[in-house]
């Protein structure tokens, strides 16, 4: 099993030695300006990060991905960049690479060799497989409304696991010498629970294997169609998202940021789902210098640590504020009782 989290580190540590644009991105990690604070009673992180800039500014309309080079293709990648193709046992082929703009001191993407469009359907085993093959990191998925800078190519994400705050609590709330898990987390089905504060609309999914993961998230995306649609501020009134229950072009698939990893102590798989109404907040976009501060949310953020690429918006974010963020581009909260109660509704998975 450690074979290939093996093979990705000794990449990382080659491609480190090289001196190209990954060298320089993980050396300046040391410098990154961090701010601590408490939200919910959730202990999360602020990063002043300037090489995210690409990705906390990135440009994702159809025009500028048609007229930019996918920079997860062979084609597209710096002259330094290493890969490792992986088959997993599902057939579908992955390249495993060195995040060349890193958040976490080991950082990588995870794309699929074939170019196609960033969509979870058909692709959550696979995530599963990652997270046993990989058991020192936590996988992440940023759906393509929801902070990938690559919507157009799918890929996952790897980061070392409990960086991350929300995955840390829902261990340690799992656990049975846990006196406060209930705080946390509220159990809505066998193998389903909420995640209370910070967030709305996270669901965290337990199961010992594979299958019954699959199981459960299906059965969590049929609660949230049942929650229907609805227009973001970001369609043009002239756009609408759903037509009945056909599906327009823009959105195929709930907007999302997923996070799983596999617990070996308790041998278990645990995915969480963050559904979003947004893309990015209000503050992004404003007008006036002075009220904007550019946070772009994806599953690093949903999941505690927010990232931004400017002093300015460092210094401006503090608790209230990116708490109020937080739940602007979360779930609302008459989606999430619809959610809940379809939930609840149901006494199986069948």
């Amino acid at each position: 099993m450690q074979q290939l989290q093996d093979t990705i580190e000794k990449m990382l540590s080659r491609e480190l030695n090289l001196g190209g644009r990954a060298s320089f991105n993980y050396n300046a990690l040391s410098q990154v300006k961090k701010k601590e604070m408490t939200i919910d009673g959730l202990n999360v992180r602020l990063h002043f990060n300037p090489a995210r800039v690409a990705s906390v500014m990135a440009k994702v309309d159809e025009k500028t991905l048609r007229e930019r080079k996918c920079f997860l293709c062979p084609d597209g990648l710096e002259s330094m960049q290493q890969s490792h193709l992986w088959k997993c046992s599902g057939d579908t082929e992955y390249f495993l690479r060195v995040n060349p703009f890193p958040i976490f001191e080991r950082h990588f993407t995870i794309s699929t060799a074939v170019h196609k469009r960033q969509e979870m359907k058909g692709h959550l085993s696979d995530m599963l497989e990652f997270a046993a093959l990989l058991p020192a990191y936590d996988i992440f998925y940023n759906g393509p409304k929801c902070g990938a800078s690559a919507p157009d190519h799918m890929h996952f994400q790897a980061c070392p696991k409990d960086s991350l705050p929300v995955q840390k609590a829902s261990d340690r709330a799992l656990s049975p010498l846990s006196e406060d898990g209930h705080d946390f987390l509220s159990p809505l089905f066998p193998g389903i629970y909420r995640i209370n504060g910070y967030v709305r609309g996270a669901y965290l999914l337990v199961s010992s294997t594979g299958d019954r993961m699959e199981k459960l998230f299906s059965f969590l995306m049929e609660a949230r169609t049942a929650a229907g649609y609805g227009r973001s501020r970001e369609i043009p009134a002239n756009r609408i998202l759903w037509e009945g229950n056909r599906r327009i072009e823009d959105e195929w698939e709930p907007r999302m940021n997923v996070l799983t990893w596999h617990d070996g102590f308790c041998a278990e798989f645990r995915t969480i789902v963050y559904f979003r109404e947004e893309s990015r907040p209000a503050c992004f976009f404003e007008e006036d210098p002075q009220k904007r501060i550019l946070i772009s949310p994806a599953s690093v953020e949903m999941s505690g640590i927010a990232i931004v690429s400017s002093a300015d918006s460092f210094e401006k974010l503090d608790a209230g504020i990116l708490s109020s963020v937080m739940k602007e581009v979360s779930l609302s909260e008459n989606k999430c009782a619809v959610v809940e109660s379809f939930i609840q509704e149901h006494k199986t998975l069948e």
